[in-house]
This record gives C-alpha cells, structure tokens and sequence, in this order.
C-alpha cells in the first residue's frame, strides 16, 4: 500500500509541474517548518526600522518590537482551568450515541451578548436518529444559555423534534455551527453561522442566517465549502479533494475579511498523509481566495505530529491562536492532543510561538480532560479577565474506553500570554523606534518582592531623553494589568513631528507582559 500511494503522489504532483520544472519532493512537506519560524520566516534584521503603534496594547509574544534584550528569557503561560469544570456535560439522549454508548458534548462557540448581558452557546452533541425517509441524521446542533458563563441551562426550545418529543435544546439536525457572526442589533438577520451538515449527498459548510440565534434558515442550498470525499479520495491523491472537519470560520476585523481557517489531509512523500492547517479568505462567504498552507508537522515535530486545529483571533494590535497538535503515540491514549500559542503581525502569515510548549495544561487519567482539549471559540474577555471556553475528555487506547468529552473554561489575566522576565539579575529590553501620538505610558506587569521596573527613553539615535532617563523613572513595583508609567517631572510622552522613539525596559525580578501608549 504504500508504494501504490508514493506512486499516486509522484503521478498526480507530475501532471501539476510545468514541462521544464522540477521539484526536490523529498523536501516536501519537512522543510515547511521555516514558514512557523519566525526568524527563519523573517531573516531580515529590522531592529533599526521604524514601527507605527496605536493605542490598542503591544504584547511580547514574538520578537517584532524588540531590537536587542539582555539577561531576560521569554515565558509562555498557561490559563487556569475553572474549579467549576466540568461546566457542560452530555446527559441528555441526544447528546450520546445510543449503539455505541459515545457522550460528548463538543465545539462550543460561545458568545457574550452585551446587550443583555447573558451568555450563550451553540455547541454538537453526539446523538444520532432516523428520519422517516430512512437516513440518519447524525450530530445534532444544540444551544445553552447562561446568566454568568459558569452555569448553564440547556432550554427546551421545541424547534425539532428527537424520537417523536421536541422537548429538547435542537437548533440544527444533523448539523453543527464552525462560524458565528452576530451583527449590529439593528439587522434584521442579526446571526449568521457557517455550519457544517454531514448527511444528504453534499456534506460540507453552509451558511445560515437568524434573527435570534435560534430559529436558523439555510440561506443557500449548496455548500460554500465542500469536505473531502472520504479518506481514499481526500487524502492519498493531490492536489486534494476538499477541507477537512475541524475548518473554522470567522470575521477578521482588521483585515475586513472572512477567514476560512481550514483542515487539510494531505499526501507527502514516502507514502505518508499529515493533517495539517490552511487559510483562505473571502469578501462575501460565497467567493473564497485559494486556500494556502499555514501549518503543517516537519521535521522538527515528534514523528506522530499532526496538526489537528487552529483557532485564530485577533486580540489588540496582532493576531494570536490556539494551535491543536495531536499525537497518536506519546501515552497510552489514540489521540492525545496539546494547544500551542501561536501568532501573527499581519493575521496571514502564522508563527508557532514556543514549539512544543503546552499552553493549555493536560491532565491525567483521572482527569475528565486528561489528554484531548479542544478551544474552539476565541477568549471573551471579562473585566481584566479572558475566558477561554473548550471541549475534552481522556481518549483511551480505544472508544470504548474514552470518558465523557465535555465542555469546560480556562481564564487567563488579559495580555498575560507570554512575559519577558528578569529573574536573579537585572535584564533589559528594547524596542525598535516607535512612532506614535503623544499620550501617557502603561505597562501589564508582575514584579516581585525586592523587584522593580524602570522605563527609559530614547531617541532615533539611540541616545536618552531629558528628563526620561532610566534614574528620572519612578521604580515600579507592582503586580497589575495597568500599571502607569512615570518620571521625576513628566508623565506624558510627546514625540516631535516624524520622530520615533524607543523604549528601554529594565527588569528586576520581574515579568512584563505588555505595554501601551494612551493619547493625552
């Protein structure tokens, strides 16, 4: 089998390459690991360019502000996961899969409507049943409603009905929500979702359109994206036959664009086949641009890498993800799955920040999410507060052994992703000259007992300001998401007209995670 599949690859890459041109396939798909470094990906040294911010924070995540540090070490931290956890379990008929005994509650998006202050979720169950023609509907779309986003109540809405009943919580039959777009209130069809139906002849993504989040309408009767036609034809032959079932889509604010974060299974020399993660985008949901690679398992992966999912978002002045990379070898489950931190400056082109680090915390046997977490919605923030809803379950060595998957919450301190720390001796950090509007300092930082943190800054040419020296800055100390940042005699930066500045952090026993420039 595989050197009929090495052969199908070879045959089918062939018929794609231009008379004349040739490849190195055995590159292929190893050597894509330098588009998730972000120096290999970026080789230019930058530190003396010029880099314009706004208002919005400027995080540590990678190294796009920085232009020399010295004696500091960046950290990757991890969220907590809520004492409250499980928040969501399958105990309804429809969330378990009768002739298998499967429950599993999973793929929650979440959404904070700030009108009413109430929480809501649309997430799948596991149920399967019959319509009267015969076929069977698998996948029910369910939704839940919460007062605080800690408990939730599963409504009887009475829209479709389950074995004879309509008490339930069904929105979708055999269908599940991987795109939620809530517009203005005053839109008629003020809730939009790309959801994902997996019977009738033409599984795939279809958009749906409702006017409260509840009673769904298909807008049209064909897909906008189609899935693979099965694994023979998906995933052995290239180029491939359609996006896999963990695709993603999403409204990206600053580039003014639908995203299409899309699973690919695809063929690789030596006979092998990888998940691996794409980005498309379009204007409408209907028109989409050629979907092109954006994370894929290499050389530098533990051999059973796959990636399993990306849930990208913007979050302040860049963008940030969750990474899902799943292992089919490292414990005794079939598919343990860890979450990387990833990032990007221009929301296409996607960094892995800290490989192999775990940025949500796996468990143990006995944990109900002991090795599969899934972060399907992007983190809601609450007060200083970002509340990442996610589904799991410990996955054993075969189904029947699997646990309950279900639905829990992981909470992280805005900004605090990653830090840059100074432990044991003073380090310093700085930027690249920024330009910005004239406006006051902050910073989101920890320091510790006996620490501090001073901020100098300095003109193009490097040199100190007046009055903005490191000894002019009084010593901070603190543990804050905001924190000002002042001198002996000024508390506002002004820089004159087309003249960047950069600033110099210096730590002591400390942490910094962010810092912001609010205009006077």
């Amino acid at each position: 089998m595989g050197n009929t599949n090495q052969h199908q690859f070879d045959e089918n890459l062939e018929q794609l390459i231009a008379p004349g041109k040739e490849i190195d396939r055995s590159l292929y798909p190893d050597a894509l690991g330098l588009m998730a470094n972000e120096h290999l990906f970026f080789p230019l040294d930058q530190q003396d360019w010029p880099v314009k911010i706004d208002s919005s924070r400027q995080l540590f995540v990678d190294d796009y502000l920085l232009a020399q540090t010295n004696a500091v070490k960046r950290e990757v931290h991890q969220p907590s996961l809520h004492p409250a956890n499980p928040l969501i379990i399958p105990d309804q008929p429809w969330e378990i899969r009768q002739d298998k005994g499967r429950q599993s509650v999973t793929f929650p998006f979440v959404h904070l409507d700030q009108t009413t202050g109430k929480w809501r979720m649309w997430y799948r169950g596991e149920g399967r049943y019959d319509l009267p023609s015969g076929e069977r509907i698998p996948f029910p779309g369910l939704f839940a409603e919460s007062e605080d986003g800690i408990v939730w109540d599963k409504p009887t809405l009475g829209f479709h009905a389950w074995k004879g009943s309509k008490q339930n919580n069904i929105v979708f039959h055999g269908g599940y929500i991987w795109g939620l777009f809530v517009e203005p209130e005053e839109q008629s069809e003020r809730y939009r979702a790309m959801v994902k139906l997996e019977y009738g002849k033409r599984g795939g993504y279809y958009p749906y359109t409702s006017h409260d989040g509840l009673r769904w309408q298909r807008a049209q009767e064909y897909p906008h994206c189609v899935v693979f036609g099965g694994r023979a034809k998906g995933a052995r032959t290239y180029p491939v036959g359609g996006v896999g079932d963990t695709s993603r889509f999403y409204f990206d604010e600053k580039l003014g664009k639908y995203i299409g974060d899309v699973k690919f299974v695809v063929p690789a020399a030596g006979g092998r086949r990888f998940r691996c993660r794409g980005m498309m985008e379009s204007d409408d949901m209907v028109h989409w641009s050629r979907p092109y690679m954006t994370f894929y398992p290499d050389s530098l992966d533990d051999p059973d890498s796959q990636i399993y999912g990306h849930t990208g978002f913007c979050y302040q002045s860049m963008w940030l993800g969750f990474l899902r990379v799943m292992h089919s070898e490292r414990d005794a489950g079939r598919k343990q799955t860890s979450v990387e931190l990833t990032a990007s400056r221009d929301g296409r082109h996607w960094t892995r920040v800290a490989r192999g680090q775990e940025f949500m915390p796996l468990g143990t046997p006995e944990d109900w999410d002991g090795n599969y977490v899934d972060p399907t919605s992007e983190p809601i923030l609450v007060g200083d507060e970002l509340r990442c809803y996610y589904h799991g379950a410990w996955l054993g060595p075969e189904p029947t052994d699997d646990t309950p998957q279900c639905i829990g919450l992981a909470t992280l301190q805005r900004d605090r992703f990653v830090s840059l720390n100074a432990a044991g001796k003073p380090g310093w950090a700085l930027t690249r000259p920024l330009t910005f509007n004239a406006g006051y300092l902050f910073i989101n930082a920890q320091v510790a007992d006996g620490g501090s943190i001073t901020v100098e800054v300095l003109s193009a040419d490097g040199q100190p300001l007046k009055g903005f020296y490191q000894s002019d800055c009084l010593a901070i100390r603190d543990d804050s998401t905001r924190i000002p940042v002042t001198w002996k005699k000024h508390s506002i930066i002004e820089p004159a007209p087309g003249q960047p500045l950069s600033l110099r952090f210096s730590l002591t026993d400390a942490k910094l995670y962010a810092f912001w420039v609010e205009s006077t």
